[in-house]
């Protein structure tokens, strides 16, 4: 009685013991296949889509040959005279990195949209921060030294004929030579000395003219005056800019109601 008792009992176990290695080993299975379906889904290759867009500034104007590139790649594409594009991306979470001159470059999830619109905003900077140099920008703290401004207000306090005179003292680094002691007679401009055996003259540019002549202006007409003394703040005008450059801005009509002087 006690043998076959202890039989019966050594079997239960068994079969208990191959129940748990069944399941054990289903689930080991399971485990497997799901992890295998999940590998397989990610590297099915996704539907490529074909996007229709259109780039537009703030009051809806469209903006052409702004830039498309999809993110993080080289390809993409610019928009036409319409300011639209056609650009094939690989799936619904690429995303599309937008930018034109003189905006702010924006950055937008494709999703489920085929046609979609994109505005940009102005990126316009403002003149104390940034000072347009050559081709380029530099932050101002890094040319205060090599650009220099004088107003109208500052020479309108000076009764003077020349340009130059009124110029005088104020400026650090440029020197106003007077040829001769006769009524009339020009005066030199010498930026950070003598440039040049021959010719140390600086250019001059009035209102956009190269090569004008500041003698010919009236300094009553003149609104502003900037000296650029260093190579990279003349880059823009090559060798003509290699003794200094001297911009002239004269003054200029504004609406409201007529004033005399």
């Amino acid at each position: 009685m006690l043998l076959k008792t202890y039989c019966v009992r050594s079997k239960q176990k068994i079969l208990a013991k191959m129940l748990l290695i069944t399941k054990i080993t289903s689930i080991l299975i399971l485990t497997s296949c799901l992890q295998a379906n999940a590998k397989l889904k990610r590297q099915t290759p996704l539907t490529p889509i074909e996007i229709h867009g259109r780039v537009v500034n703030q009051e809806g104007n469209p903006l052409q040959g702004a830039t498309v590139l999809i993110s993080g790649t080289k390809n993409g594409t610019t928009t036409n005279i319409e300011g639209g594009f056609v650009l094939t991306v690989p799936g619904p979470n690429t995303k599309l990195e937008i930018s034109n001159v003189g905006f702010q470059s924006k950055t937008v999830i494709v999703g489920k949209q085929k046609d979609i619109t994109i505005t940009l905003e102005k990126g316009t900077k403002g003149l104390d921060e940034v000072l347009v140099v050559g081709y380029g920008t530099q932050s101002k703290r890094n040319v205060t030294s090599s650009v220099s401004t004088v107003t109208s207000k500052d020479i309108a306090n000076y009764p003077v004929q020349q340009i130059g005179q009124a110029l005088g003292g104020k400026i650090s680094g440029v020197q106003i030579i007077q040829n001769s002691g006769s009524p009339g007679s020009s005066l030199r401009f010498r930026i950070r000395g003598n440039g040049s055996v021959n010719n140390s003259d600086p250019l001059y540019v009035v209102d956009g003219n190269l090569g004008a002549n500041p003698d010919d202006l009236d300094p009553n007409n003149i609104e502003s005056i900037q000296i650029l003394k260093s190579a990279s703040a003349s880059a823009i005008y090559g060798a003509q800019g290699a003794n200094g450059v001297v911009l002239i801005t004269t003054k200029k009509g504004v609406s409201g109601v007529p004033v005399l002087q």
